[in-house]
């Protein structure tokens, strides 16, 4: 999200003053437009892991850089993201030249020395501010003697700083009619739905979670709006802050994606939107300019959202402070919470912004976070990894071994997945095996990790490091090191992938007519990806997610999943034929398909493709991943989306078009088709699909026309 809006802002400004700009986010084979981009352009935006997945299709891309600009900085020991980061950037620093500069960008981080001292800079290149160009307020709820609620806003400070709004939630408020039967309630989600709605007269409202479903998750508090609005007494109707017409353009869009029973098609309705993680991109995108443009002021969203992106947000009301982890809840931390209310409050707009804590047991966390009191560190992923096995190592009295550490479980297995990769992108093929030992020594010195390392935290860093390199060693001896480094795969995945394909099988000869090529269907899925250890851990996994609801997903119907998505199908369409729910399609569509089965797919014909140096494949194979993560089914569909049009439904609408006229010789040229062909495609497209998505191809078009 952050990516996209930096270049609809930055970029466009950049662009009018004649200074190329790209942004690149998802996948993992950069297309043909963006390798072009890529090396032209004078500004990149890249998510980390887009940008260490380019490096392996253009190796020497990183040398190209003279200014680094690390936003968002504190990811850097993010769980998920943050061995990424620090890796991509450690590789920088290792390929780094005279005049290059690191520009660490981050509000949260309290150890920014040290962040500091690693990228190379001195006492006078730290640049630290406590300057706020919005107030930010908190507001704690407490209930009256009479049963109402007052709003007790900086309950830290004395009067007059501090300030109690009395009645700020009536008891009306959580009173509700069913059946002609008025209902008391006391559930914290109604409490907490009450007072995002009670706020929408003052501005835009984000009302956060930290889950996207179960009993405190996004899709839960969505279900409870609707229920306020239909059902409670007193309630502020969201729907009459919003644009009404848009918001019927809006469910119009949605219901072409999501059908007509989907949360986010009923919740538009009432002037309402969610946003999280397991939504596609495009649809994010259309929710976010959504806000951005102020047609619709009720968000409930979680961190997808909420960290980073720049929005018109007024108030925040955190609904829960707590995550799920292991066999609990825990909290979050300070340093993430502060992160999050840094998006109350939009500078040029608000003069101050509003935090609501409407639950007692999320209070004692936002008092540390207004006293500035244990705001965590930022320690590198790796180094939290490092630290935790040096601790294990000293408890157990065990050594270190490749059989050890191949032994662990599979989130410690991606992450020597990571360390591997990042060990193999620094080597080149000529690199000579006895000077293995020291090139790893050389890379460990750039590290995060060990720069806060203790001596003996280091030791274990560069002795899993050059444990890893042993493995490396032997493809290096033996010649192969080449097709690994080029098919940008780890160890682990290249030894899988080849006891699983046999890379001489004619079909990679074959021209196909299709991406869903029956031959091809069944070398590259049946037989050869949903039989792959990386896929089945992954769908185990979604069924793991899934299983207390029951209705697990088979490869079979994993299989039928991609066909109907590839054909062009939307998610209620699948869910219908799979007799699930529309939740676990996007989730399946969008996770395990779209992320984790298009990065084996994309390994897989890297690896064809760096085992045949004369191998030249077919477009359809080459860009086979693509097909599947977009979900469509010719060349045309991916020359529009490699043209710009990102958005599916527009896609789709307007490749039916296309393919249905008559084409003069000088218009197969993509862009000249457009051009000439406007007027047939307002005509013929502005009643028959989505106006939201129609707009998308006219800014297309206008686009196109300078350039």
């Amino acid at each position: 999200s952050l990516a996209a809006e930096l270049n609809q802002g930055m970029g466009r400004h950049l662009r009018s003053l004649g200074i190329s700009a790209k942004s690149i986010y998802g996948g993992h084979l950069p297309t043909t437009d963006e390798r072009a981009a890529i090396e032209s352009v004078n500004l990149l935006v890249s998510t980390p892991e887009k940008m260490l997945a380019v490096e392996d299709a253009l190796p020497q891309i990183l040398s190209t850089f003279d200014t680094i600009i690390c936003d968002e900085g504190h990811l850097l020991d993010d769980p998920q993201r943050g061995l990424s980061y620090e890796l991509l950037l450690s590789r920088l620093k290792a390929h780094d030249r005279l005049g290059r500069r690191f520009v660490f960008i981050s509000a949260i981080v309290p150890n920014i020395g040290t962040i500091n001292s690693w990228l190379g800079g001195s006492d006078q290149t730290v640049i630290e501010s406590d300057y706020r160009p919005t107030r930010l307020e908190y507001g704690f709820l407490e209930k009256s003697r009479k049963g109402s609620f007052n709003l007790i806003v900086n309950p830290l400070a004395q009067y007059p700083q501090r300030y109690d709004l009395l009645n700020y939630l009536v008891s009306d408020s959580l009173k509700f009619e069913i059946d002609g039967v008025i209902r008391s309630t006391s559930a914290i989600k109604s409490k907490s739905v009450a007072v995002a709605l009670r706020a929408l007269p003052s501005g835009a409202v984000a009302l956060f979670t930290t889950e996207k479903r179960g009993h405190q998750g996004v899709e839960d508090l969505g279900e409870e709006i609707i229920k306020h609005v239909n059902t409670h007494l007193k309630v502020n109707d969201p729907s009459k802050y919003a644009d009404k017409n848009f918001l019927l353009l809006l469910k119009e869009y949605f219901q072409e994606v999501f059908g007509c029973e989907y949360l986010l098609t009923r919740l538009v309705s009432t002037g309402a939107l969610f946003h999280h993680g397991d939504l596609p991109q495009d649809v994010r995108e259309v929710i976010e300019d959504a806000l951005r443009d102020e047609k619709v002021k009720l968000i409930v969203c979680n961190t997808t959202l909420a960290e980073g992106v720049n929005l018109p947000i007024r108030t925040m009301v955190l609904h829960s402070t707590k995550r799920f982890a292991g066999n609990g809840l825990e909290n979050m931390s300070v340093r993430s919470l502060k992160n999050l209310v840094g998006r109350a409050g939009r500078a040029g707009k608000e003069t101050k912004g509003l935090i609501i804590v409407p639950n007692k047991r999320d209070e004692e966390l936002v008092k540390k976070l207004i006293k500035e009191e244990g705001v965590e560190q930022v320690n590198g992923t790796l180094y939290n990894l490092i630290r935790r096995i040096t601790l294990n190592i000293s408890i157990r009295n065990i050594e270190l071994t490749n059989e050890i550490l191949d032994a662990q479980d599979e989130q410690f297995l991606q992450w020597l997945d990571a360390i591997d990769l990042s060990l193999i992108d620094l080597l080149s093929e000529d690199t000579n095996p006895e000077e293995l030992e020291q090139v790893v020594h050389d890379m460990l010195s750039h590290t995060l990790s060990h720069h806060q390392a203790t001596e003996q935290e280091q030791e274990t860093q560069e002795q899993i490091f050059q444990l890893r390199a042993t493995k490396i060693r032997d493809y290096l001896e033996d010649g192969t090191f080449a097709e690994i480094s080029q098919s940008g795969t780890s160890l682990r995945s290249y030894q899988s992938i080849n006891e699983l394909f046999d890379f001489d099988d004619e079909i990679w000869k074959k021209e196909l007519d299709s991406p869903l090529d029956k031959e091809w269907i069944n070398y590259l899925l049946e037989d050869g990806l949903l039989k792959s250890k990386e896929f089945i851990n992954s769908l185990i996994q979604f069924n793991n997610w899934t299983m207390k609801e029951g209705n697990e997903l088979s490869e079979e119907q994993v299989l039928k999943a991609i066909q109907l998505w590839m054909e062009g199908q939307w998610y209620h369409e699948i869910a219908e034929d799979l007799n699930t729910e529309v939740y676990k399609v996007i989730r399946l569509i969008n996770s395990l398909i779209g992320y984790n089965l298009q990065t084996i797919a994309s390994s897989v014909i890297r690896i064809k493709i760096a085992k045949d140096e004369d191998y030249e494949p077919d477009p359809i194979i080459f860009n086979w991943p693509l097909f599947l993560q977009y979900g469509i089914d010719s060349m045309l569909k991916l020359s529009l989306f490699e043209l710009g049009l990102t958005d599916r439904v527009a896609v789709l609408h307007l490749s039916k078009l296309l393919q249905n006229i008559e084409i003069e010789e000088e218009e197969l040229e993509l862009t000249t088709l457009l051009l000439n062909q406007e007027k047939v495609i307002n005509e013929e497209l502005q009643e028959q699909m989505p106006l939201i998505a129609f707009q998308k191809i006219k800014r297309l078009i206008d686009l196109l026309k300078f350039r």
